[in-house]
């Protein structure tokens, strides 16, 4: 039995499966100096970047084959494509039971999973790709991309120019275009009986375009009684390894470090 099949089967008692001109420049300069909380270099690729590199990894179909090469998982699209030699496929969830692979740009180990959900913002249930992360005696964490979505409004020619956040585009009216791309990343928690349901929502906006970019994420606590309810009666314990260690339930990294301290506690 192969890797994924066997991790498969013990994950799942939860049924798993813009031109500028320089004296415009040092205006917007001027005001970003004044606005460090929303004007901020990103050290990070843009939303919008293609970074997804061709890693060496496992795809368990639904049929149960077990296919070994390069995946390349777009979490934009939620599209797995697979290549072994001459042979490629671009999968969807709803084909793919589980897939695994070595990042190759941090060289961790990455796990995914068919489940079945209501996709955000929808009333729909369907197939979702989700990523493991980690597992304790009463619940799983599970993190899912939401695709990328594009926001172009306009405005009134009389909009102020000196707006950092309408410099992206000029539109032959004369009027000003905001375009802002945004993606979410939201935690899910599932209990043992395989319900899953949504705890965390990362939410980074962007406004492409301008000489600087502009970017603010947004991190939202969907249900405060979800995390409670699954870790008691230790919720205290959350509590105190957030409280002792200085972390915040609403950030995913400091999420995570606070399970795993409440799990060695």
């Amino acid at each position: 039995m192969g890797a994924l099949q066997a991790a498969t089967r013990i994950m799942l008692p939860f049924k798993l499966m813009y031109r500028y001109n320089f004296p415009l420049f040092l205006a917007v300069f001027a005001m970003l100096s004044n606005v460090p909380a929303f004007g901020q270099k990103k050290d990070k690729p843009s939303i919008m970047t293609d970074n997804v590199e061709w890693s060496e990894g496992t795809v368990l179909t639904n049929d149960g084959t077990e296919l070994k090469g390069l995946l390349r998982y777009e979490d934009n699209a939620n599209i797995l494509y697979f290549q072994d030699g001459n042979v490629s496929h671009a999968y969807t969830s709803r084909s793919v039971t589980g897939f695994e692979f070595t990042d190759a740009v941090t060289g961790k180990q990455r796990v995914f999973y068919t489940l079945p959900a209501i996709e955000m913002n929808t009333d729909i249930e369907r197939p979702l790709f989700f990523e493991f992360l980690r597992e304790f005696e009463n619940f799983t964490v599970f993190s899912r991309m939401d695709p990328v979505s594009i926001d172009k409004k306009m405005r009134s020619p009389t909009a102020n120019p000196m707006d950092p956040i309408f410099l992206s585009d000029r539109t032959s009216t004369g009027g000003y275009a905001r375009v802002v791309v945004s993606q979410s990343e939201t935690i899910y928690l599932m209990d043992k009986n395989g319900v899953i349901k949504p705890y965390l929502q990362i939410t980074e906006r962007e406004v492409p375009g301008a000489l600087v970019d502009f970017s603010k994420v947004k991190n939202k606590v969907l249900d405060d009684e979800l995390l409670e309810s699954l870790t008691a009666p230790l919720y205290d314990r959350v509590k105190e390894c957030a409280d002792k260690n200085q972390l915040s339930l609403k950030r995913k990294n400091d999420l995570l470090a606070i399970l795993d301290c409440y799990a060695k506690s």
